[in-house]
């Protein structure tokens, strides 16, 4: 017995010399093999190293301290001689240099610290959802005008941005709520802010959001660089392993305040605010290049328009683009219920101005590598307050009153469809069956959402509600219909969307219906029920179901009680 136990305790000394041994030689290997290692992810500080590193240097430098000192012929020389500190170094340089690592500054993926010629980019593949959701609801828009975006939208995975529990909505031109209260914006708004700076390859961006890192995404597809500053830090931190794991080797990502931006990498071509803010910071506009291009929804909570900032020298000259209705990218304290219900330009005598004087120039484009120009129908005027706006025209006299009424006609579209319909059906049957293309199902389909969406004639105001607060609100106004299908349904004029504080959907109303045409105007009072859990709503006008031509004008909504002030029980 005794024997066995000298044996094993021969055999477990035996195997800790060997290991010993593997790993004196692997430190001493003058060639190691280079770790596969991303180098902008490679701390600048030391103390950043993980521990395995750590311990790997600290014993690879004892070992060179046990080696011995070839002789020099001085005695007194010895491998542990105390070394004098170089006095130019001090310690307060050394606290300088930490405080303006990446860590410090708040760097999760830093850029290169020198320029480098990056190597020609492959097309990433098309995402079949995001092309679907492209063709069927963003295209027949006919208001974003760059197919370059369009393609790049096509080809940006949105679903890998979106919460697990919320990805049934990844394609779908609809906000995601994310966590801290915020949301993903809409596929077109962040194509449209996309398109306004006119991306060129060779560009260098920096985009403004919360973190969530979807339209900086698209935007690699189409320029060299890509700076992502965030300003919610959960979101940010949450987004930087998706952004590693697609290989968006352009993308850098910091998370910081509004006004900050990026200014160690400064200056930029374009800037792109993600979200809504009462006004551009002047450190932002101070980090454009001369000539270069900054987007921005400017606004309040309910209401902003994008707006695009062009800098020459001292001067900034902006432009009113687009009325939409964006989450504030600073976010404010949450008030709490009020009884009040405000339509904001419910009588559509205030319009944001026309976005270009030159309409010749904003409504061609020639897309690159091709001879051939597309020419898109002028962008209108919208009601301040309104945004999503299909089909619509604000148009002078012959108003309810005032100056100015709204008109949604997308019968005329309708009847345009029709003739398109019947003329391919006659040249299909003029066609030899061997050289007829038939329609897959799943082609079928996108071409009749197509048809759909470039139907859609409405204006979209967002509401804010509490529905503790507000149980019952009286929607009043005039209508009056001009032209109507002759299917006999019945037209929608107007419908109410309620979302709970998580901005999630909890039901849908028809508030306004017409049956017939109404030569004259007609006054209406209708009544809406608020679900108690209501925290904001969209109101939705137009032609929203079935064909025909609308006038609308006078449009209020207030709270039913006179006093309600305190919530209901």
């Amino acid at each position: 017995m005794k024997h066995f136990e000298a044996l094993v305790t021969l055999l477990a000394a035996f195997c800790l010399c060997a290991t010993a041994n593997a790993q004196t030689v692997k430190l001493r290997n003058p060639n190691p093999k280079p770790r596969a290692v991303d180098e902008r992810a490679i701390p600048e500080t030391q103390a950043s190293l993980p521990d395995q590193d750590v311990q790997d240097r600290d014993e690879f430098e004892s070992e060179d301290e046990e080696s011995p000192v070839e002789e020099t012929g001085d005695s007194s020389a010895t491998p542990n001689q105390d070394v004098e500190p170089d006095a130019t170094q001090p310690e307060e340089q050394e606290d300088a240099s930490a405080s303006q690592s990446p860590a410090a500054l708040g760097v999760l993926i830093a850029p290169p610290e020198s320029p480098r010629d990056l190597p020609p980019r492959e097309a990433r593949d098309v995402v079949p959802d995001a092309m679907r959701m492209t063709l069927e609801e963003l295209v027949p828009t006919k208001l974003l005008r760059d197919p370059r975006v369009l393609r790049a939208l096509a080809r940006t995975p949105r679903v890998e941005f979106v919460p697990k529990k919320r990805r049934e909505l990844a394609y779908l031109n609809t906000e995601v709520p994310l966590e801290s209260g915020r949301a993903l914006e809409t596929p077109f708004n962040d194509a449209f802010l996309c398109e306004a700076i006119a991306p060129k390859p060779e560009d260098k961006v920096l985009v403004v959001e919360p973190g969530a890192g979807f339209c900086a995404a698209v935007l690699t597809e189409l320029v060299d660089d890509v700076y992502l500053v965030g300003i919610d830090k959960n979101l940010t931190r949450a987004a930087v392993p998706t952004i590693k794991e697609l290989k968006y080797s352009n993308l850098y990502v910091r998370f910081g305040e509004l006004e900050s931006g990026w200014q160690e990498c400064a200056p930029f071509d374009k800037i792109v605010i993600v979200g809504g803010v009462k006004e551009i910071p002047e450190e932002l506009i101070a980090q454009l290049k001369d000539g270069g291009r900054l987007v921005a929804p400017i606004g309040d909570a309910l209401s902003q328009t994008i707006t695009l900032c062009e800098k020459s020298g001292e001067n900034v000259e902006r432009r009113p683009l687009l009325t939409v209705s964006l989450d504030m990218l600073e976010q404010p304290v949450k008030p709490k219920g009020t009884a009040n219900i405000e339509l904001v330009t419910g009588d559509f005598e205030t319009v944001t101005p026309e976005p270009y004087e030159d309409e010749s120039a904003a409504t061609t484009l020639e897309p690159r590598g091709t001879a051939s120009v597309i020419k898109f129908a002028p962008r209108r005027a919208t009601p301040v307050g309104w945004c999503d706006g299909r089909l619509f025209e604000v148009v002078e006299g012959d108003a309810f009153e005032g100056a100015r009424a709204c008109l949604f006609d997308n019968a005329t579209v309708r009847a345009e469809q029709i003739k398109k319909a019947e003329k391919a059906a006659r040249l299909e049957a003029a066609t030899l069956p061997e050289d007829r293309k038939s329609f897959t199902e799943y082609g079928q389909t996108i071409k009749e959402r197509q048809l759909e969406t470039e139907r859609a004639s409405q204006l979209r105001q967002k509401l804010s509600l509490d529905g503790a607060v507000v149980k019952k609100a009286i929607f009043s106004g005039a209508y009056r219909v001009e032209a109507l299908d002759s299917s006999g349904q019945g037209i929608t004029l107007a419908r109410v969307v309620f979302y709970d504080k998580d901005r999630r959907e909890l039901e849908t109303r028809d508030v306004l219906k017409s049956v017939s045409t109404t030569p004259n105007w007609r006054e209406f009072h209708e009544e809406i029920q608020v679900p108690f859990r209501a925290k904001s709503a969209d109101l939705l006008i137009g032609a929203l179901d079935g064909v025909g031509v609308v006038r609308f004008d006078a449009l209020q909504i207030r709270n039913k009680a006179d006093r309600s002030s305190s919530p209901r029980r």
